[in-house]
Formats: C-alpha cells, structure tokens, sequence
C-alpha cells in the first residue's frame, strides 16, 4: 500500500502580507497627516511643560502679607504730608504756566549754591524759594514723623506711578536751599533742622520700596549728608550740637530701607505685574527688540506661553530672591564667593545652612536666566544697585565720623590724626567700612591739624585716597573733606 506524507506546503504570501503593521514607512498618507497635525497640536504643551519642569516652584521667601501690613494712622504717616506738600509745589507750577512760563523748574544755579553757599544765590533762586514756603512748611512736618510708606509692597507694579517719590528729590534740595540760607543768616540751629529734615525724607521715601525708591533714597542721603557736613564746619556750631547731632544721624540712618527688603519690593511689583491678564502690554515699554515690532501683544502671549512665560520667569526670580536675601546686605568681606555670569549676583549656598525646598544651585539659577529672555529683558542689573547702597552705608559711616571729628576739633583746637584717637569719648569704635572688601575701617588722613579727609572706598571696592579724580572731577570714593 502507497503511503503518501501529509507534509503541509509552505503558505505563499505577497508583499503587502509580509509587511509589518509597526512599519512606519508603510504607512497611509491620512495616518501622517493625522500623526502630524497631532504633534503640532500638543508641541508646544511639550515645549511649556519641559521648560516648566526645570524650574521647581518654591514657595515664597518671606512672608508677603506681614511685610506688606501698614497699621499707621494717616495722620503719623509722612506721605500725608508729602502728597500736600507735593500738590501745593503742582499749583505753584501750574500758575506760572499760566503766567505764560513755558518752562517752570528749579534755577540752574541752586546747585552753585548748595556747594558753596547762600551767597551764590540769584534772584530766580531767592524767589523758588519763596514761592515754597507753605509747601516746605507742609513737608517737613511730614520729615519729623517715625514713619511713612508711599504704596503698599503688594500693590506695586510696572504701572506704579512715582511721581511723588521724584517730588521728595526736589523738596530735599529746597531744604538745602533753606539750610544756606540759615547758615548766611546765622540761625545754626534751624540750619541744622532743614538738613535734618532733608536726611529723614530720603529714609521715608526708601522705606518698603521698589529699586526707584531705594536709589531716589540713596541720592537724598548723599545731598543731605553734605548738608550736615556744609553744617558742621561752621565755626558757630558748638560740641552738644554735634553729639547730638551724631545720636540724631545715628537714628535717622536707621530708616533706609535695607537692599534685601528693597529687592523683596521689587520681585513682588515684577510678580504682580507678570501675573496680570494684561502682562503683555506692562512689558512692552521694556521690550525693546524686535518682537514686539513683528507681533502684537497677543500673539506675544502665545509665544511666550509657548515657552512657559511669565511663569518660569516668576519662578526663576523667586530662585534668584531666595539666593540673595541671606547675602545682600552684609558688608561684601563677610558675604559668600559670587558665582554665575552677568550682573545678576549670585552667591555659593552656606553649606551650614539647610537650602529651602525647591532651591536650586546658582549654577542651575544661572542657566535658567540664560535660558528664559523675558527674564533677562526684566531683570536689572544688581551690580549697580548694589553699588549704590554699599555707597549709601559707606557714606553714613564717614558722615558719623565726621561729626565726630568735628566735635573732637571744638575741644581740642584741631582734628585728631587718626580715627582712634575719638575713641570711646566721641565714637563707641571705629567704624567698618562695608565697602572694603578685606574688612578695614573708614579711611582718615590728617593733612592740616585744621584740614583732613574721611572716606570709604566707595562702589569701585579701592582706596582713590579720598581726593576728587582728576580725569573725571568725580570723587574717588565715598566721604567728606572736613575743615
């Protein structure tokens, strides 16, 4: 009997059988359109999410509604009196426009007469003056109050208006105009209540303020403090007024606001200003590059949102708050080693210190920075500001012995030779000198036993000798020449 084998043939396939259904090269032309449309659809999701997950979200540094609480009644609070002060100065404007003054400022020659005195003044000067004796008299009742706060922290924004903490800047120089004048006439005492007054304002004006404030603060010190040292080299002043006067600096310098509650100002007024639905439109006077040119402020809310806008930019200047508070306002021998690129000033972490949750290293901060351009176009350049108030420190250091030198001048019939020589009758110590990047005290020299120098390094960190540069007339460093 044949057996046959029941041996199964292979199965014969085609092409389109063999192919797997994984193989994208294969696909329908409607699956790639699908495919593609989807992946334009949920890019930019992708994009936003990935930029977003570099940039922890760390809760706030500081305790926003504390620092922000104003529980001064109207009548103890000096921008009270500043607003009056700062709408009678507006009607005297108005009515010499409307006396055909097409153009209505302070005098240029006021400033011949704040460097060198009463007796530089022209009859345009004399007159300002008089037309803003109400408007003065208003002003400094506001000066001779413990407090005062132009805007709560947590309402400022990029649409804040300032244009009263300019107004403080022209009432501190007509307070010196007053000074002068007094100083000419011989009243000392009300000489030295105008300069104080001057002194005090530019404290108020800083308080819980963004940078404006800070650096409007720091230029009325600068013009006030060279009141009070116009002020005490008076013959006429005796040792009581200028001890007093010390314990009154000494004080009063306690109302400028620190940097690191000045920054703390300002990221709430860029945070406010880039959580509003019309956060587009607030950045445009910034934004000068092309973009706004090419798209309007829709279509830059879509763009930015794209890359995770305003939010990372928040986050990224929370990092850089978080990062700076412990550091900023320590003299610049005791902070930690910057670290990062630009102006931005970043510091290495303390190591004994437990990092908050959510802080990043500077170097990843940095990297944010370089990575986000709505933060770099917000971001100010710290470098700077942080010059000006370690100028700021310097100079109420040297103003404090100043009068301290003076006094010690009056009962000895010259000025000592060296800073410890005031201690401990006229000075507690000598002081630091916060500029000084190794530590030192205050600069001194003796060049006359009626003439000598005081002065800190200043902004640049280096000891110009205390002289006015030559190349550019400007003080070398911060302080005084005493006489």
């Amino acid at each position: 009997m044949k057996m046959t084998a029941n041996i199964s043939e292979p199965k014969q396939t085609n092409d389109s059988e063999s192919v797997a259904w994984w193989n994208p090269l294969h696909w329908p032309a409607a699956i790639w359109v699908f495919l593609i449309v989807l992946g334009l659809m949920t890019s930019p999701f992708v994009i936003r999410a990935f930029m977003l997950a570099g940039i922890p979200d760390m809760p706030e540094r500081f305790d926003e509604v504390a620092y922000s609480t104003w529980d001064v009644p109207a009548a103890d609070d000096a921008f009270t009196y500043y607003r009056e002060a700062a709408a009678l100065h507006q009607q005297i404007v108005t009515e010499l426009r409307s006396g055909g003054r097409t153009e209505v400022r302070e005098p240029e020659d006021s400033l011949a007469v704040l460097k060198q005195g009463w007796t530089e003044a022209t009859e345009p000067t004399k007159q300002w003056l008089d037309l803003h004796q109400e408007s003065l008299a208003v002003w400094r009742r506001g000066t001779e109050k413990d407090r005062g706060l132009n805007l709560l922290p947590s309402k400022l924004s990029y649409t804040t208006i300032l244009n009263l903490i300019q107004d403080q800047r022209t009432f501190a120089r007509l307070a010196m105009l007053q000074e002068s004048r007094a100083i000419n006439d011989g009243e000392l005492a009300e000489a030295h209540q105008w300069t104080r007054a001057a002194f005090r304002c530019g404290g108020h004006t800083s308080h819980r303020g963004c940078l404006i404030q800070g650096l409007v603060g720091v230029a009325i010190h600068a013009i006030s403090s060279q009141g009070h040292a116009h002020w005490a080299e008076q013959p006429g002043v005796t040792t009581e007024q200028l001890q007093q006067a010390l314990v009154e600096v000494q004080s009063d310098g306690k109302l400028y606001e620190s940097l690191s509650n000045t920054l703390k100002s300002e990221y709430l007024s860029t945070r406010n200003s880039l959580q509003s639905r019309d956060w587009a439109n607030l950045i445009a006077p910034v934004n000068t590059g092309g973009l706004k040119n090419i798209a309007g402020p829709r279509a830059m809310r879509l763009l930015y949102w794209v890359v995770g806008e305003p939010e990372v930019s928040i986050r990224v200047f929370r990092q850089i708050l978080a990062n700076q508070l412990p550091e900023i306002d320590r003299p610049i021998d005791l902070r930690r080693k910057m670290v990062g690129s630009g102006t931005t000033m970043l510091f290495e972490p303390d190591p004994s210190i437990s990092q908050p949750s959510g802080q990043l290293e500077p170097a990843r901060i940095d990297r944010a920075i370089k990575r986000s351009a709505l933060t770099r176009m917000l971001l100010p350049s710290l470098a700077q500001i942080d010059s000006a108030f370690l100028a700021r420190r310097g100079r109420q250091a040297a103003l404090e012995a100043l009068l301290a030198a003076q006094a010690y001048r009056r009962d000895h019939g010259e000025f000592p030779e060296s800073l410890a020589q005031l201690v401990p009758n006229y000075l507690a110590a000598i002081p630091v000198d916060p500029c000084d990047p190794a530590g030192g005290p205050l600069l001194y020299r003796r060049d006359e036993p009626t003439r000598a120098v005081i002065w800190s390094m200043g902004d640049d960190r280096a000891d110009g000798g205390g002289v006015i540069d030559a190349t550019n007339g400007r003080p070398a460093d911060v302080g005084f020449e005493l006489k």
